[in-house]
C-alpha cells in the first residue's frame, strides 16, 4: 500500500500542480488512515472475541 501511495505522490508532481500533489498525498493518507482503523477495529473483534 505504500506503494500505491508513492505512485498517487508521484503523480501528483509529474503533472506539475500543486492541487494535483495535495490530492495525492490526502488520498494516501486517507488510505493509511482506513487501514490502520480497520486493523484496529479487528484487534479489539478479536479481544472481546476472546473473553
Amino acid at each position: 500500500m505504500l506503494g500505491a501511495s508513492g505512485v498517487l505522490a508521484a503523480v501528483g508532481l509529474a503533472s506539475g500542480t500543486g492541487a494535483a500533489t495535495v490530492t495525492g498525498v490526502v488520498l494516501a493518507v486517507a488510505t493509511a488512515f482506513v487501514l490502520a482503523s480497520r486493523e484496529m477495529g479487528d484487534k479489539r473483534a478479536d479481544v472481546s472475541g476472546d473473553q
